[in-house]
């Protein structure tokens, strides 16, 4: 019942161990005197269309955790986030190393799932593009499996000549936006 209400008035039902976590990551890092904010990935995008939601929070997962840190503080934040991740047995998220991604240009290709993330955080946008980028929508799943990579919003799909189907509770809980 709790969830439910946290959920109908807007709060994401995160782990309370996560939640922890990135609390005293930004403390260490303060305490080290490096200002940076640390966020979620799910914290700094939307989804256009809910259609996608489910097939998008399944097809991700744990991704969907991933912490961003301002790049001058990603290898501090790195080692402080390794100790913090051992004391508490929690081993279920990562830094996104935004400068690397940058460097890079992932760019999505039109028609791909990317493009159903909006963002106005520059490393949450390259870092869709990478995770999604190159996973096309489609609607039946021939077109899946024309498009060598695809996803459907029913969390079926087809990538690496094989189909495959995502777990649906693993998208039936709402964390992008």
């Amino acid at each position: 019942q709790r969830e439910i209400h946290d959920i109908s008035s807007g709060n994401k039902p995160f782990d309370p161990v996560y939640l922890i976590m990135k609390k005293e990551l930004a403390e260490a890092l303060k305490a080290r005197h490096i200002m940076t904010g640390v966020s979620s990935y799910c914290d700094l995008v939307d989804v256009k269309d809910e259609s996608w939601s489910k097939a998008i929070e399944a097809y991700i997962y744990n991704q969907k955790f991933n912490l961003f840190v301002d790049e001058d503080a990603y290898e501090e934040a790195c080692q402080e986030l390794a100790k913090i991740c051992r004391v508490h047995g929690f081993y279920q998220i990562a830094i996104v190393d935004t400068a690397k991604l940058l460097d890079r240009g992932f760019e999505a290709e039109e028609g791909s799932v990317a493009e159903e993330i909006e963002t106005s955080h520059s490393g949450a946008r390259v870092y869709t593009d990478f995770l999604l980028g190159n996973l096309m929508k489609c609607d039946t799943f021939a077109e899946a499996r024309s498009s060598g990579n695809g996803l459907l919003r029913d969390c079926t799909g087809y990538r690496n000549y094989a189909s495959f189907y995502l777990n649906e509770r693993r998208g039936s809980l709402r964390y992008l936006g």
